[in-house]
């Protein structure tokens, strides 16, 4: 279970404060209200399920304005996952907390401001739009929105990797509620990618490098940290213009220290940079190497081998960075 070996400290690290991401997210249209529904307070009020994530929500030291009119506001359409009762039990054991005001006082009212904010999409999706992959929360690390993962299989659907939805479609007069099995806890941009089945060779290639690299993408208290990360189809076509047969082969071609330098080489230490603030140029690497940013028809990235990656999705935030995919495996001097 994710929860199993938390410290306080870790589950904070790049949490902000909620109002931040409060602000972010205006929207001047409003939406239909459906006459005879309460909020998503209001009804999560009303359904015995919820009354640990409503004790939450109103807790003194968490209840702000912000958060509340987020939530009842009435020109809102929202998303809201919903942790049961049984959901926040299960973390509670997992933390050895007693209780709500335990939780609250471990982790500090902006910091559980925020994983409530986690728990919340900026616009209604009802589970007949939900599909599989990132979706972005009001919750927010590094000045930007934090994203989760959702993975859709058949009538299942779980968020990130632990949390299954139990009951779908709870109207509100400002949006819809989803029940979930598992308090959502914001997650680094390894495990963000571990959970996505396009980065498995990325995955792999992190575990057997030199230089603990899963460790430093998978810190929640390091970075930040700008990823560009490469798709298993990038990887596959490394692979066959090396003749290396597999991903072991590359490792035995270049070493586990030059697979080191490989990845490293992917990374931008002590930013994170959106995909709004990606400019032309040359950007110095985690590996101490270089590479150029084009901005000309979509952003694409030349090597120093003058291979070309582009950018093919963005904005993947974790708590430690963020993630940009790229369709191509860049590759330093080695």
């Amino acid at each position: 279970m994710m929860f199993k070996n938390l410290k306080f400290a870790a589950l904070a690290a790049g949490l902000m404060v909620f109002g931040t991401a409060c602000s972010d997210d205006d929207d001047t249209t409003t939406p239909p209200v459906t006459p005879g529904l309460g909020n998503i307070v209001e009804v999560a009020q009303g359904d015995e399920r919820f009354s640990t994530l409503v004790s939450v929500v109103t807790h003194p030291d968490v209840a702000t304005p912000d958060l509340l009119n987020l939530l009842g506001g009435a020109n809102n359409s929202l998303t809201l996952f919903a942790p049961t009762n049984d959901a926040f039990g299960a973390l509670l054991t997992a933390l050895g907390l007693a209780d709500v005001d335990a939780l609250v006082g471990a982790l500090g009212g902006d910091a559980v401001r925020n994983i409530l904010a986690y728990h919340v999409l900026g616009a209604k999706v009802e589970s007949s739009a939900v599909t599989s992959g990132y979706i972005t929360t009001l919750g927010q690390a590094h000045g930007n929105n934090l994203s989760a993962y959702v993975d859709v299989s058949g009538t299942n659907v779980t968020l990130n990797g632990n949390s299954p939805v139990s009951a779908v479609d709870i109207q509100a007069s400002n949006g819809v509620i989803h029940a979930i099995d598992q308090v959502l806890l914001p997650l680094t941009i390894l495990e963000l990618a571990a959970l996505n089945s396009d980065f498995t060779s990325l995955a792999a290639a992190a575990g057997v490098a030199d230089g603990n690299i899963d460790d430093l993408l998978g810190d929640p208290e390091a970075g930040p940290l700008t990823l560009f990360a490469p798709t298993n189809t990038a990887f596959t076509n490394l692979i066959n213009d090396l003749g290396a047969g597999d991903l072991n082969g590359v490792v035995s071609a270049v070493g586990t220290d030059g697979l080191a330098t490989v990845l490293l080489y992917h990374a931008v230490a002590g930013a994170n940079i959106t995909a709004a603030a990606v400019t032309a140029g040359t950007v110095t690497t985690a590996s101490g190497q270089d590479f150029a940013i084009n901005v000309n028809g979509g952003v694409s990235i030349t090597d120093t081998q003058n291979g070309t990656a582009n950018v093919i999705a963005t904005d993947v935030q974790g708590t430690n960075g963020i993630i940009h995919v790229i369709d191509a495996v860049l590759l330093p001097v080695l």
